[in-house]
């Protein structure tokens, strides 16, 4: 299979392999195993999987890398997501947006500076210190300078003269994955997910293993042979579906 997935990175552009029909059946039997485990345990899962397709890549480009392949899989970028309302506990459907920019070093103006940044290398649960590890070269009266190569007392007042709203910017502007969903009903919600984990398990639902597994039935009886419809990407098997569900209404 070709590699047809484009995905920019900051050092260029990359192409990835889709995911196959095959793919999101393990991904389905991996979300399924997951009900039985802790959160830690599900952390260590999907650090296992994505490091399954993306090993040689960073492990914090991963779940970006992740998302664009399985959008341009399934050939779509908003799925509809259920929650119930905490307030009337009405059952709502709303649209995820899991749609991504390209991914760029972000570079921001403040105090008459220009900061470059690099994108992270690790995971940081303390934003000051990813934004400060981040910074990659200072740019004052046209001439750039290397963070590293600055005295403490210079990064100091660098530091200092970034604002709240522009380190809000720059924190957002370094996590390479990032969603809000809205969720609408007697208030406006707003969740914003910028783990994988929490994705991947609010997309692929264990309850969904039996209807894949109806459809690659209804396939079969229509003439398709197994093995080509596991290798089919799920956008195809998608158009199958719908090809032979409408030759049975004729």
């Amino acid at each position: 299979m070709a590699n047809i997935i484009r995905c920019v990175l900051p050092d260029g552009v990359h192409r990835f392999k889709p995911f196959t029909v095959a793919d999101y059946r393990d991904f389905l039997l991996v979300r399924n195993d997951m009900q039985h485990k802790t959160y830690e345990e599900q952390k260590v899962i999907i650090k296992e999987l994505l490091a399954d397709y993306f090993g040689e890549y960073p492990e914090t480009l991963r779940p970006y890398m992740f998302m664009k392949v399985f959008t341009g899989s399934i050939g779509k970028t908003k799925i509809p997501v259920a929650f119930t309302c905490p307030t009337c506990e009405k059952q709502k459907q709303v649209l995820f947006d899991i749609s991504q920019e390209d991914l760029v070093e972000p570079t921001i103006e403040v105090a008459g500076i220009t900061i470059a940044f690099k994108l992270p290398e690790k995971e940081y649960e303390d934003k000051a210190a990813m934004i400060y590890d981040c910074i990659k070269a200072i740019k004052y009266n046209n001439q750039w300078y290397p963070w590293k190569e600055m005295s403490e007392d210079n990064q100091i007042q660098v530091i200092e003269a970034i604002d709240f709203t522009t380190f809000e910017k720059i924190y957002t502007q370094l996590t390479p994955m990032r969603f809000e969903l809205k969720m609408k009903c007697c208030e406006l919600r707003t969740n914003v997910y910028e783990d994988i984990l929490s994705v991947f398990k609010l997309l692929i639902n264990p309850d969904e293993i039996f209807s894949f597994y109806q459809i690659n039935h209804t396939l079969v009886k229509s003439s398709y042979d197994l093995n080509s419809i596991m290798g089919m990407i799920p956008i195809e098997r998608s158009i199958a579906l719908s090809l032979v569900e409408k030759d049975n209404k004729k």
